[in-house]
Formats: structure tokens, C-alpha cells, sequence
């Protein structure tokens, strides 16, 4: 009849191994919340801050708001320029 021993430090790594397993739910749970935050930002703040599509030269330009800057999209180059609120 033969006994065997578990191996050394067998409860050890399987103590750590849950232990990190742990930790990268945490990371993916925290990730997804912050995710989840910023597009709610960002859709909150497209829905107040439309982007108006528009022809100029026979090429489509797109203009929009970036914090308190006046944005225009065109020929692939986004320009801004500060608005100035007296």
C-alpha cells in the first residue's frame, strides 16, 4: 500500500493562484466600470453637443464642441479655436 504526499507548497499555490484570480476579476470589474462611466459621459455630452455635418467645396466637414473650443473636422485635420463667453 503505498501513501503519497501532497506536494510541498501545494496549498500555498493554490492559495495564490485564487488569490490572483481574484485580483484580475477586481482589475475587469473596475475596468468595465470606468468604461461604463465615460461612455455615459461622452453620450450625455453628445446629446447636448450635437455634430453638424455639412458640404463645403463639394467635401463633407464636420463641425462640433470640445469644451469650450469650437472644432471643425475637414480634409482630415481637426482645427479648433477657443470661444470666447463674455
Amino acid at each position: 500500500m503505498s501513501h503519497q504526499c501532497p506536494p510541498p507548497y501545494s496549498g500555498i499555490n493554490e492559495q495564490r493562484n485564487t488569490e490572483d484570480l481574484k485580483m484580475t476579476t477586481t482589475n475587469l470589474l473596475k475596468s468595465l466600470l470606468i468604461t461604463a462611466l465615460l461612455v455615459s459621459v461622452t453620450s450625455h455630452a453628445a446629446e447636448q453637443q450635437p455634430i453638424v455635418i455639412a458640404l463645403e467645396e463639394g467635401k463633407q466637414i464636420a463641425s462640433f464642441n470640445v469644451g469650450d473650443s469650437r472644432c471643425v473636422l475637414k480634409n482630415d485635420q481637426i482645427r479648433c479655436v477657443p470661444v470666447h463667453i463674455k
